[in-house]
């Protein structure tokens, strides 16, 4: 487009003028419309340049508004991670204590779990040795039944007649 600005419009009427013997009035017309046209060339020039100003100044602006939100979503992201961080940090120390609260009152439980069952173990152990000995004692008075029955079945107390003694036998 530039090219088109150096170029005089006057040669290229006179060119045409000759080429197509057209006279002067013909020329200055020409002249006319070509400077119109090479007005119009550059003011498209110039509103492209008015043109890629705004695009560059959209662009800033849009790349002001984009840095501005990232900046802003960062922040919130951040905040968010921080407030995560806070109340995950909280469950788990809650967490923690009804752990610690729960093992100490398992193993309470446990440890009264394990008394009642050596006292249970005790309490067997006494009560084998009192059957062992109620048993040694039953076994005792039965001998005692026997060796009385036997007595008195031989004096005859039992309603059987004694046994004849070896010597009263004539």
């Amino acid at each position: 487009m530039e090219n088109m600005a150096s170029i005089s419009w006057l040669q290229v009427g006179t060119l045409f003028v000759g080429m197509l013997g057209l006279g002067l009035a013909s020329l200055v017309y020409l002249t006319r419309q070509f400077n119109r046209l090479a007005d119009r060339v550059g003011n498209l020039e110039q509103g492209q340049v008015r043109l890629e100003g705004r695009f560059n100044r959209l662009e800033e602006r849009t790349d002001e508004r984009f840095n501005h939100m990232e900046e802003h979503t960062n922040e919130r992201f951040n905040r968010l991670e921080e407030r995560t961080d806070e109340r995950f940090n909280h469950l788990e120390e809650r967490t923690d204590e009804r752990f610690n609260r729960l093992e100490e009152r398992t193993n309470e439980r446990f440890n009264r779990l394990e008394e009642d069952l050596s006292q249970l173990r005790d309490e067997v152990s006494q009560l084998r040795d009192e059957v062992r000995s109620l048993g040694e004692g039953l076994q005792n008075v039965e001998k005692e039944q026997a060796r009385m029955l036997g007595f008195l079945e031989g004096r005859g107390v039992m309603g059987k007649m004694p046994a004849p003694d070896a010597e009263a036998v004539p």
